[in-house]
């Protein structure tokens, strides 16, 4: 259950369908408030659901326990993590799997010891703030967690926010429903700018969930975009102060671009010949681990020293991707040397808990080494465009 006092979300693990109590507490006013009380939730009506009544009582703030620990074996995994899923987030820490936000997420991003994260409720998408930094120091189950809303938007489930990350002072957002990256004050939640990387041929922008922008990383100056469709495959592309290059990664099902050091790395999702990779620097890793099964959705890499984590999300069509479990492939640098089942089935990021994807980050981070890089590694560019935010 959830009740709604004075503007703050108090929610149980588990609670699906929050209902709501009235503020007012007293009988001043009364006649007023039932007025007002009966406005809002025939608004809510019209919206077809009913928790909606807390954009207009303005709630801002979510509060969760912490979860009990998970009875599931991950004393292998030596690092300290943070995995979105579709069952919410949850910390590998201290030999322990903890759920410390129960609802579906996407993208994670933390700077300065504040976690930022892209949720979904129905159609309605939501970045959280938390101070993760407190959080880890005082971890037990039971605890509570409060998570602030700095920022809502209105997109159906295929076309949702995903990847989000800290770009040079700004909250970067796979904004999919727009075809376009969204730049957010970390503060506030304020959309301060907005790219559209893909136009048409007069030079349009095309919006709406077209070419399913899904993947956003910083590389110092330059912002690394992935989308799902460009044409036969997917689109790698790099942007800076108005300027994109495009280049083709093989696959359509892309999900994930990042630089540790001087390599590139992205989720070949759905496989090519069926089957899904972690690429590295355009090859498969470890291609006859991939290759024996029946087929990999890969979202997500990691690496903390010399243990490097993978999500394989539960693979099927879009009714049944969550009929199964989602596995963490525990490697090193050249294998797979463990896959560990998960109680949830769709592994979306991860992150290491001080708020990096590598120890190693890139080292290349100027326009001019970036697209050196991506041309080394995926020849020549086959989109350049200057845009406008």
């Amino acid at each position: 259950m959830a009740r709604h006092l004075r503007g703050i979300w108090q929610v149980d693990i588990g609670t699906t369908s929050p209902q709501h109590k009235t503020p007012w507490k007293s009988d001043k006013g009364i006649s007023t408030a039932m007025k007002l009380l009966k406005y809002l939730k025939a608004a809510a009506r019209s919206a077809g659901r009913e928790y909606l009544l807390d954009r207009y009582l303005k709630s801002a703030i979510c509060s969760v326990k912490v979860g009990q620990p998970l009875p599931l074996d991950v004393s292998s995994i030596r690092g300290r993590y943070i995995l979105s899923t579709e069952k919410g987030i949850f910390l590998i820490i201290d030999d322990q799997l903890l759920n410390i936000f129960p609802y579906r997420t996407y993208g994670i991003a933390l700077r300065g010891g504040d976690l930022y994260l892209s949720s979904i409720y129905g159609e309605h998408n939501y970045i959280f703030k938390t101070e993760l930094s407190i959080l880890l120091e005082h971890l037990a189950p039971g605890d509570q967690v409060f998570f602030r809303e700095i920022y809502h938007l209105k997109a159906d489930i295929p076309a949702r926010i995903h990847q989000i990350g800290i770009h040079q002072d700004q909250l970067a957002v796979a904004k999919t429903s727009a075809n376009a990256v969204a730049f957010l004050n970390l503060v506030t939640g304020e959309e301060e700018s907005e790219i559209q990387p893909f136009v048409d041929f007069f030079g349009m922008p095309i919006s709406g969930d077209h070419n399913h922008i899904n993947s956003v990383f910083s590389c110092g100056e330059v912002l690394l975009v992935g989308a799902y469709r460009a044409g036969d495959g997917s689109f790698i592309g790099a942007y800076h102060q108005g300027k994109i290059t495009g280049y083709r990664a093989g696959n359509e099902g892309l999900h994930g671009v990042y630089i540790s050091d001087t390599d590139l790395y992205y989720g070949d999702t759905f496989g090519s010949e069926g089957k899904g990779y972690l690429m590295i620097n355009n090859e498969p890793f470890d291609e006859p681990f991939f290759q024996s099964g029946d087929g990999f959705c890969i979202r997500g890499v990691c690496q903390s020293g010399k243990e490097r984590l993978v999500g394989h999300s539960h693979k099927g069509p879009r009714a049944r991707r969550f009929d199964g479990p989602a596995f963490l492939l525990r490697c090193n640098q050249d294998q797979v040397e463990e896959c560990i089942e998960m109680p949830f089935a769709a592994i979306y990021d991860i992150m290491n808990t001080d708020g990096t994807y590598f120890d190693r980050p890139p080292l290349t981070t100027s326009w001019n080494e970036i697209n050196q890089l991506l041309q080394a590694t995926l020849g020549d560019p086959i989109y350049e465009h200057r845009i406008h935010s």
